[in-house]
């Protein structure tokens, strides 16, 4: 599971949850246009802890 913004660099999700096979790989999840407490939340999870 991927929880992202709406970048530009998700404009085909496909391509990621997707493998060559067509098989479901992860779920993108989009954070709500209007809602930046939902991607505060988003980039606390990308800290490092070592």
């Amino acid at each position: 599971m991927i929880l992202t913004g709406n970048g530009t660099e998700f404009q085909l999700p496909e391509r990621i949850e997707y493998d060559v096979n067509g098989e479901m790989r992860t779920k993108l999840f989009f954070c709500n246009p209007n809602s930046s407490w939902q991607k505060g939340l988003l980039e606390k999870n990308h800290v490092c802890t070592t």
